[in-house]
């Protein structure tokens, strides 16, 4: 832009000597041509004969601004002038941001126009302060939109300029990003370069229209129903990030970004209902709705609320769970999938929520009085408790879970299901169909929840400008080097880290992966290059022992689902693999893992065998367990039906009778996980508690008539199997069946005449248990040879 009055400032400025000439390298070619001259009140180009390059912004209030001296291409740093607080730099020129003083549009910086002599923003555009984690699209979103256009950043914080900082330098660098696109999330990273980062945007929300009636809606006949129409949503605005990961993966040599994105179970945006009896669409069951908008994905698992991290995050077993930010911390115990679980109410109307942590070290055992907890205290440690119905995650893991208080009332219970919300926020261009939908849940009408990037870092990603000439960047493990000539014209790179992925069960990324795209300066996408570029990842932080040696290799994606292996030279010593390619896409350093087989448990039963796996006996049982030519077995799970996981670690010893089912599964040092497996068995160590009654026991006179003699009596065991009676006749006559008590049989009153001691009738009978156990008693009749006898 180019006006009277800015010029002449600049002007002025120059005779006065308060801009500082740098000389450059004289062009090679015999030819400048220079599209703005020394205004740097405009953006413009110098052309040579090899090269095109663009003024650029390198400070608040200072563009290098190009021009031709003859036949030279030259360059000197320029700055805006005295009004620092309102005259800036901005995409490569020197203009009036918000309250600048002006004459007309061309006065102002980008998007905004000279209103009354002052340079403001459209009426219409919305200021997103302190807009941590949100962008222009979510954003505009909530407030029941359809589009938006993103205006361009905080003046005071970055002047059209995004400040970065560099984890690797540890220093805060400066890049021409200015312009956020709707989708693009602003982060406010921890004032790391002195509060400059790119705190706002002004967000222009398209006219009045809501948004369209959703199509992935479950069928009518469903529980919950959807509405036909999403009912309007009330203007909020975004809450403040406030979170870091609950584990400390720095001392893992993670960054934020890798541990974040190694993900076992992502959240289900389009119906994260795992914590309720709802059920969802047919078409939806078993895919998942990524954060990223991949819709119905492959991705676990369905219905999910939350995220699983483990041992690939570094979150193994034992591993201690911190607060990510303070809070009053509370036991839960009433869950029985949840397992033990800490629930933080972090005072500002979320709640965080860490399932499945192991007994021990607990911070309260409460479930009534909460405690305050400090950032970074620990809660507990990752276990496996409770049990996850639909199966999901097995083994050691943490689910991570947040819930926004949407009613502000206190009670966080009430918003299960529908403020439960994704940390990540929802970064994708379409719809997200958690927050339209409508359902009714416990006789309440209800919605789902928008989403905001509730971290406090960033998802590390880089934006450069590039011209003919090439050059190179580097966003923490990743380093990108552009050749000249590798396109004709400026283009700018984008780079972030994606998340984990699998070319097969066999071969896998070693940490989290990079989507790298390009854009002209018209914002049209660039697919290939007319030279290949160099990527280089460095690996020196990454756990190497799970993989093959001579396997690791580059690989590439356009969807991030499918991959295609690319030539790639790999130094073990540095640690760094390299790659040449011409195109842009998802990238993953990819090694095929040396186990790849789950552990084979079994049980061994030692103790007094009964009949039909009952045992008469205490029972000892033992896990014993191998991995083949794996890496080791980490460790062994099992559980009495119906009771928590424990960690098997020595033979356990049942001395309690009773019908056992025991299950279990081991895990390995890669966490392959063994299919679930059950052993049955029974103990019955007592005798059943037999008592017989037989009369009469005498029979007289002996005069051949038939008596009835009534059989009663009974068994106490708890696991009775049977009774066998029998009748012997000393005379082997009559043997009358009893089939139980109550029985009555008849038998004969006679007896031979020599028979000086009478005739007997011995009555018998055993009782049986399951385990094989048994009792005997008897009793017996007489027919005596005369009644003194």
């Amino acid at each position: 832009m180019k006006t009277g009055c800015t010029f002449k400032l600049f002007l002025f400025l120059f005779s006065f000597g308060l801009i500082l000439l740098k000389s450059s390298s004289p062009a090679a070619a015999q030819s400048c041509t220079d599209s703005d001259g020394l205004d740097p009140f405009q953006k413009g180009s110098v052309q040579t004969s090899n090269e095109t390059v663009s003024d650029y912004c390198i400070a608040d209030n200072t563009v290098v601004e190009f021009y031709c001296d003859n036949v030279t291409r030259r360059s000197l740093n320029a700055g805006c002038g005295a009004e620092v607080d309102t005259t800036l730099c901005f995409n490569g020129e020197c203009c009036g941001w918000t309250n600048a003083l002006c004459t007309e549009d061309s006065d102002c910086c980008v998007n905004l126009t000279c209103q009354s002599g002052v340079c403001r923003p459209p009426e219409n555009n919305i200021v997103l302060v302190e807009a941590y984690g949100r962008s222009c699209y979510s954003y505009c979103q909530g407030l029941g939109f359809s589009h938006c256009v993103s205006v361009g950043t905080d003046p005071e914080a970055s002047n059209g300029m995004v400040y970065h900082y560099g984890f690797q330098q540890n220093a805060c660098e400066l890049y021409s990003d200015y312009r956020a696109s709707c989708n693009t999330v602003l982060y406010d990273n921890l004032y790391s370069c002195g509060g400059r980062e790119a705190d706002w945007a002004y967000c222009n929300c398209g006219g009045s229209i809501p948004f369209p009636t959703p199509t992935l809606t479950p069928t009518p006949t469903l529980t919950p129903t959807p509405s036909p129409i999403p009912t309007p949503l009330p203007t909020i605005l975004p809450p403040l990030s406030f979170l870091d990961l609950p584990w400390d993966y720095a001392s893992k040599g993670k960054t934020f970004s890798e541990a974040a994105l190694a993900i076992n179970s992502y959240f289900d945006h389009e119906y994260p209902l795992l914590s309720t009896i709802l059920v969802e669409s047919p078409e939806s069951r078993d895919n998942l709705t990524t954060f990223r908008g991949e819709f119905r994905s492959a991705l676990k698992y369905s219905s999910h609320d939350g995220y699983d991290y483990g041992s690939k995050a570094g979150t193994k077993k034992d591993e201690p769970i911190l607060a990510p930010f303070s809070g009053y911390a509370i036991y839960k115990n009433d869950c029985g999938a949840c397992g033990n679980a800490i629930l933080i109410d972090h005072d500002n109307h979320y709640q965080t929520r860490y399932y499945h942590l192991q007994k021990e070290g607990l911070v309260t055992n409460s479930t009534t009085s909460a405690v305050f907890v400090n950032k970074g205290q620990q809660l507990g440690k990752v276990g496996y408790s409770g049990n996850v119905s639909p199966a999901g995650e097995k083994g050691a893991h943490l689910h991570f879970m947040i819930i926004e208080d949407k009613n502000r009332d206190g009670n966080f219970e009430d918003n299960i299901p529908d403020g439960i919300t994704d940390p990540f926020g929802w970064q994708s261009a379409e719809i997200d169909p958690w927050p339209i939908y409508n359902f009714t849940y416990k006789g309440i009408q209800r919605t789902g929840n928008f989403s905001n990037y509730l971290f406090i870092k960033p998802i590390a990603n880089l934006s450069k400008e590039f011209t003919a000439n090439g050059g190179f960047f580097d966003l923490e493990h990743l380093s990108l080097t552009f050749p000249e000539g590798a396109r004709d014209s400026t283009y700018i790179v984008d780079a972030a880290y994606a998340p984990i992925a699998r070319y097969s069960t066999e071969i896998e990324s070693i940490d989290a992966n990079f989507l790298i795209t390009a854009k002209d300066t018209l914002g049209n996408l660039i697919s290939t290059f007319f030279k290949p570029f160099t990527i280089t990842i460095d690996f020196s932080t990454s756990i190497l022992s799970n993989y093959k040696a001579g396997t690791f290799s580059m690989y590439s994606s356009e969807d991030g689902v499918s991959w295609n292996k690319e030539n790639t030279v790999v130094d073990m010593t540095t640690k760094k693999a390299t790659t040449e390619v011409n195109h842009m896409s998802y990238f993953s350093l990819m090694a095929e893992r040396i186990d790849t087989t789950p552990p084979i448990t079994e049980a061994l039963l030692i103790g007094e065998k009964g009949e039909d796996g009952w045992y008469r006996s205490d029972v000892n049982l033992i896990l014993l367990t191998q991995d083949g030519e794996g890496l080791g077995v980490d460790y062994t799970l099992y559980r009495i039906v119906d009771d928590d996981w424990g960690e098997y670690k020595e033979p356990i010893i049942f001395t309690e009778e009773g019908e056992y089912k025991v299950e279990f599964y081991s895990v390995d040092k890669d966490e392959n996980i063994e299919e679930t497996r059950l052993v049955e068995f029974n103990i019955d160590k007592t005798f059943p508690a037999l008592t017989l009654l037989v009369e009469p026991l005498i029979l007289w006179p002996p005069d051949g008539k038939t008596i009835d003699i009534n059989i009663s009596g009974s068994v106490i065991d708890n696991y009775f199997k049977n009774v066998v009676f029998t009748v012997e006749d000393e005379y082997n006559e009559i043997e009358p069946i009893i089939a139980n008590f109550g029985d009555i049989i008849k038998l004969e009153a006679s007896r031979k005449g020599k028979d000086l001691d009478g005739r007997k009738y011995e009555i018998k009978v055993d009782a049986f248990d399951l385990a094989g156990n048994s009792s005997a008693s008897g009793a017996a009749v007489l027919v005596p040879h005369d009644q003194s006898n």
